[in-house]
């Protein structure tokens, strides 16, 4: 039988004699760049996924669940405040959560858990606002010497941070966050996981960032179309670092079962966003595109008490209901600037009618916004003459029948539509909110820092160069009213 700690038997004890059950414990797992289409459990055609595919079985698998951005800050963002990244205006490295928006943390905090966070890249730095709420937030970035490989096998060292954590007898109940980079260009995972999926494969050379880089259609402006093996070699290097995440995991949570952490505990797993691995012509899409590819996700709840064991859920969700579904779950009321609704009557079997639509939004190197609905996505480009990169941008709408055509390869928008009309009319209501309270600034980068971002495309490089800074739609004020025709 398991040692019973003062501290756990005297919480245990106040909760009885004031006739209340423990809350449960929450576990929040985010792998960044992770394509909800590469997993097996959510119908790839490769085993890239055993362990998560485990968790779906236990708990409720959503198909449809969509990020709100398309990169790691702003989505990460808008799941911790269930706000869209035009509320909680953390859109770019400049910017920090104002402090009128509550963190879902912060809320756990107030409710008496104990929050821990283990973070494995730079854009989810506390100092964006992140920490708030936790009460211990490591960031595991990674050391200098992998600059140009981002943070590879980083998935074994933030496993064994929160494995440590998990002997150590946290306090209960608490609320614990782990973030996990691999899946993230460059894919360099261990070897004998990619040779899964390509036997032939002689190193992780073919995955990294130096090597796909040329194929990214943003970084250049006469990027090629890259090779149908290069292609493939890169698919089954991605795909070996979903593997290797996969048993990490394991790992973490055969050591949390063992610890007795899982024991009345709401698992919740998710991603920020996808990769577009050249569906629309780059192999790089997050940051710069809004096509599903980079905005589905996948996200998939394990309730303690079982419930919906087994379930599938085809109905729109966004990353945004995560906290309130959270909060509901454990009893516990969502604040009144989320704007996020909990899943949980949709799961119930909830008749009443629900407005199914996702928003999404890029304000970074262009200006982008979309609306998806279960039949349609509406894309509108608001570019400046050229983007931060200097690059040519063709400003206008794009419109997807999601019935006719998933993979949103022919736009049909027609100006005289009525559905074109309806749905311009949605998004440009949407974009029309103006946020309450302002930005704080974002956190100092190192040197390093930056030079580590600058090599994997993520600041701009004219300015870094010359000093000077081209079209920035981060400096956009008033974004221009989407409208057909």
């Amino acid at each position: 039988m398991r040692a019973v700690t003062l501290p756990a038997l005297a919480a245990a004890l106040l909760a009885l004699a004031c006739g209340e059950r423990p809350r449960p414990n929450v576990v929040l797992v985010s792998v960044d760049t992770l394509r909800a289409d590469h997993l097996s459990g959510y119908g790839y055609e490769r085993p890239t996924s055993p362990f998560v595919d485990s968790l779906a079985a236990a708990g409720v698998r959503f198909t449809a669940a969509f990020a709100h951005a398309s990169w790691t800050l702003p989505s990460h963002m808008s799941l911790m405040t269930s706000c869209h990244p035009q509320t909680h205006q953390v859109e770019i490295t400049r910017s920090s959560l104002p402090a009128a928006i509550p963190t879902l943390a912060e809320v756990l905090a107030a409710a008496g858990y104990e929050s821990t966070a283990f973070v494995s890249w730079i854009y989810l730095k506390a100092g964006f606002g992140f920490g708030r709420g936790f009460h211990a937030y490591h960031e595991l970035l990674p050391p200098p010497e992998l600059r140009d490989s981002s943070t590879r096998h980083s998935a074994e060292g933030v496993a064994g941070r929160v494995i440590e954590w998990a002997r150590g007898r946290p306090r209960r109940p608490f609320f614990l966050f782990v973030h996990l980079f691999d899946p993230h260009m460059s894919y360099e995972p261990p070897l004998a996981y990619a040779r899964r999926f390509d036997p032939g494969l002689g190193s992780v050379e073919p995955g990294s960032y130096e090597r796909l880089s040329r194929y990214v259609d943003g970084l250049h402006d006469d990027a090629p179309a890259i090779p149908p093996a290069e292609l493939a070699q890169a698919r089954a290097l991605y795909d070996g670092e979903i593997r290797y995440v996969d048993a990490e995991l394991e790992r973490l949570f055969g050591v949390l079962g063992e610890e007795g952490l899982l024991d009345d505990t709401l698992v919740v797993f998710t991603s920020d966003h996808g990769e577009e691995l050249d569906d629309h012509g780059s192999m790089e899409g997050h940051q710069w595109t809004l096509y599903d590819e980079v905005l589905r996700v996948p996200l998939i709840l394990v309730f303690p008490d079982g419930r919906f064991a087994g379930a599938v859920e085809p109905r729109l969700a966004g990353l945004i209901d995560v906290a309130p579904t959270v909060l509901e779950a454990l009893g516990l009321a969502a604040p009144p600037a989320f704007e996020g609704r909990s899943l949980l009557p949709l799961l119930a079997g909830d008749s009443a009618r629900r407005e199914e639509a996702v928003f999404s939004q890029i304000r970074r190197f262009n200006l982008k916004w979309s609306l998806r609905t279960p039949e349609h996505k509406l894309i509108y480009n608001q570019a400046p003459e050229t983007d931060e990169r200097g690059m040519p941008l063709a400003a206008g709408f794009e419109l997807y029948d999601l019935r006719a055509d998933p993979g949103e390869r022919t736009n049909v928008f027609d100006p005289s539509s009525p559905v074109a009309r309806e749905l311009a009319r949605r998004l440009r209501a949407f974009t029309e909110r103006r946020p309450q309270g302002e930005a704080g600034e974002g956190p100092e980068l190192t040197p390093e820092e930056r030079r580590r971002l600058e090599s994997l495309g993520y600041v701009d490089v004219s300015e870094a160069r010359t000093g000077k800074r081209r079209n920035d739609p981060a400096a956009t004020s008033s974004p221009a009213t989407p409208r057909p025709g």
